[in-house]
């Protein structure tokens, strides 16, 4: 796996170079969705366990809301948060929070039973996603270029707006991807975004709007995803996203900019920069 990984990092500077986007700000058209892809296998396997790995380019179709054509919306069954309890926290006391609740934390690599999730930056430092299936050992290595930079900021702020990714999910066959920047939303707004891909042609479903999703990472509660946005003098929320179309639905004030998000059975555990949450889900 380490061989092949080294493989795909070299197709993805190699293609980097080719386009010549490293390092630059880069728009792209809201046509243009479909995933440029190219697939590699390891020549040293000599036909044992062969199995071919995919690299995509993926497509930034908007820097506003997206929502492809194939999308069709559906009637889903609403739902609602009741908060349960809501405490300070010591801020440096994560491990103790994760221990008490019996948490699991959320963060790069993990894996979910099914598919395991690792972000890395390649050499010409441009963000990246190794989707490996674990059944079947195929990796599929997804470039993210096109998410690095927006379009809009300000240019003093440049240095401090190259977006990363901060969480994947895959559901239902589609991957879930939560990408943005660690600043002032100021500095450029167009961040913090969770887009939908199709697994079964890598193209983009539906993206929502900016400022949705900075936190480390989202649940799934039936047919939404629970995420989080908020930042140092910035509004702070809890948002609830329709996973057909990525709509948001719902904001939920907080008291400080959501950091962890985790679902366990019917209750949401939330922590915030200074607070600790649990809300009820109930289904209406």
């Amino acid at each position: 796996m380490r061989k092949q990984k080294l493989m795909l990092g070299a197709i993805l500077v190699a293609a980097g170079l080719l386009m010549g986007c490293a390092g630059t700000a880069k728009g792209s058209t809201e046509e243009d969705t479909e995933a440029a892809a190219v697939e590699s296998s390891d020549p040293e396997n000599n036909g044992e366990n062969e199995q071919m790995d995919t690299y995509v380019i993926l497509p930034n179709p908007s820097f506003s809301y997206y929502r492809s054509d194939r999308v069709q919306e559906r009637e889903l069954t609403a739902i609602a948060l009741i908060k349960d309890s809501e405490e300070p926290n010591e801020i440096i006391d994560e491990d103790k929070w994760f221990q008490d609740n019996g948490l699991q934390r959320q963060g790069f690599p993990y894996e979910d039973g099914k598919y395991r999730y690792e972000s890395f930056r390649n050499e010409a430092d441009q963000p990246a996603l190794f989707l490996t299936e674990l059944a079947t050992g195929k990796t599929v290595s997804y470039d993210l270029r096109e998410y690095q930079y927006g379009t809009e900021y300000v240019e003093a702020d440049y240095d401090f707006i190259d977006q990363n990714l901060f969480y994947a999910a895959v559901r239902d066959n589609v991957l879930y991807l939560a990408t943005g920047h660690y600043t002032y939303a100021e500095s450029c707004p167009q961040t913090a975004y969770i887009t939908a891909v199709d697994l079964t042609d890598n193209s983009v479903l539906w993206k929502t709007e900016p400022l949705t999703c900075n936190a480390r990472g989202f649940a799934f509660v039936d047919d939404y995803i629970i995420c989080g946005y908020g930042f140092t003098a910035e509004d702070d929320y809890l948002k609830i996203v329709r996973i057909d179309t990525g709509e948001v639905v719902q904001e939920i004030p907080v008291k400080t900019a959501p950091d962890y998000i985790i679902r366990q059975d019917w209750i949401l555990y939330v922590r915030t920069y200074d607070t600790n949450y649990t809300f009820m889900i109930a289904v209406e």
